[in-house]
């Protein structure tokens, strides 16, 4: 969204969406240098396509096509039922004891 902002020339709503980006993955190269890129009032640059084909790499489902790999993976493993996190028996109930409530000193 930033991108597409700054690219229509609306600074402004560019910055807040790069501001958002960051504040939500600090480590977003990307974003941190598109807000560096409108800070400083450099033009709007498209990004080449080794950047694209990095970003798609580090985070598949960032894109508006899922990677072959990704769907391949997705289709051929088969979903494992959950195991309980606790024992099927379930034990001895703890015994009881009752709290006698101490004398007030005088």
């Amino acid at each position: 969204l930033a991108e597409t902002a700054y690219a229509a020339g609306e600074c402004t709503k560019a910055l807040w969406f790069a501001e958002m980006a960051v504040q939500f993955d600090p480590l977003n190269r990307a974003a941190l240098e598109l807000r560096t890129n409108i800070w400083q009032g450099k033009p709007y640059e498209l990004a080449d396509d080794s950047t694209q084909a990095n970003a798609m790499l580090a985070n598949p489902l960032e894109g508006q096509t899922m990677p072959d790999w990704l769907i391949n993976d997705l289709e051929n493993t088969s979903p494992q039922l959950p195991t309980p996190l606790h024992p099927l028996d379930p034990g001895m109930p703890g015994r009881h004891r009752d709290l006698v409530r101490p004398k007030v000193l005088q």
